[in-house]
């Protein structure tokens, strides 16, 4: 995947695009970090902006998913060999979101915000959270910010995705299955 985002043509960001869709999460993360540098090193190469606003899409709803898993946890008893894989997986689901928005977004850095949201300066991440709300649009504002203001708690993120997943997690065993997915 590194070798393709070298070439820097239409066709690279073509073949790039064909495997947003990976299911590999590390393969995944791969490609979208190389359209990441892609973009970043030839801002005019065509990126497919529907295709990469439906994996968005479909990020935000896994990270959701996962805040409705762990809240399932958290609540019920879960330890830390099925919590800790879960917390690592929402951290690597929340890079490629900001990763993804930096494709839809590229003039502005979506770099600085997500360092900014894990910074433990409550006016740092303050500041992020809100350069985030005066750059995405009202849709994707609403959808997103709950999922990044770290002044919800989980409960209330896993809440929040009841607005947005449409499959609920009831039981501990659902939710030890669904995070083993």
């Amino acid at each position: 995947i590194a070798i393709v985002a070298e070439i820097a043509s239409q066709e690279a960001v073509r073949v790039l695009e064909s495997h947003l869709m990976e299911s590999d999460t590390t393969l995944h993360y791969h490609v979208v970090a190389s359209l990441n540098k892609l973009a970043r090193q030839s801002p005019a190469l065509l990126l497919d902006k529907q295709m990469v606003e439906t994996v968005l899409a479909a990020e935000i709803m896994g990270h959701y998913r996962s805040y409705q898993i762990l809240n399932m946890l958290d609540g019920n008893g879960g330890d830390d060999t099925t919590r800790r894989p879960l917390q690592e997986n929402i951290a690597r689901e929340q890079e490629r979101i900001f990763r993804l928005l930096g494709l839809l977004y590229p003039h502005h850095d979506f770099r600085s915000a997500y360092f900014g949201l894990g910074c433990s300066d409550l006016t740092v991440r303050d500041n992020a959270l809100e350069f985030l709300e005066n750059i995405l649009k009202p849709q994707m504002r609403e959808i997103l910010i709950p999922l990044l203001d770290s002044h919800l708690s989980i409960a209330q993120r896993a809440k929040a995705a009841a607005r947005w997943v449409h499959a609920k997690v009831e039981t501990v065993e659902q939710a030890v299955a669904a995070g083993a997915d």
